[in-house]
């Protein structure tokens, strides 16, 4: 649910209350958290500080996110968690991808029901990416 605020002579949509939103966004951020700590290292501070500078957003805003100490989050701050998360998971898949060119490259697989679930996947990870690009 939007929260609808006047500005000056306007009327915009400035912030999401629905909590569900609220908790889908902490989800977002703490797997943002988690990524970044495993690319990176470091505690969680130190990945909080780092995910909320890449996505321009004030630390101490992304870390009350984080451990969902808000009620509201503004729909752009919702948006620039939304567009990470997703790139994210897109940058994964593609190293996913790149990982398996190298193991089949050096090695016959042992296993062709392996193979074949981890191109299922990726077809699945592919195909869902391809739909939220396209706005569904």
């Amino acid at each position: 649910m939007d929260v609808v605020r006047p500005k000056s002579r306007l009327i915009i949509t400035s912030e999401s209350s629905d909590m569900s939103a609220v908790a889908a966004l902490t989800s977002f951020s703490r797997s943002l958290v988690r990524r970044d700590q495993m690319r990176a290292g470091g505690s969680a501070e130190s990945a909080i500080k780092r995910v909320a500078d890449r996505i321009k957003i004030s630390r101490g805003t992304f870390a009350n996110i984080v451990r969902q100490k808000v009620k509201s989050v503004c729909i752009s701050v919702g948006s620039r968690i939304i567009a990470a998360s997703i790139s994210d998971i897109e940058n994964e898949r593609k190293q996913l991808e790149h990982e398996r060119e190298l193991i089949l490259s050096v090695a016959a697989p042992t296993n062709a029901d392996d193979v074949a679930e981890v191109e299922a996947h990726l077809e699945a990870a592919r195909a869902v990416l391809a739909r939220m690009r396209a706005g569904r």
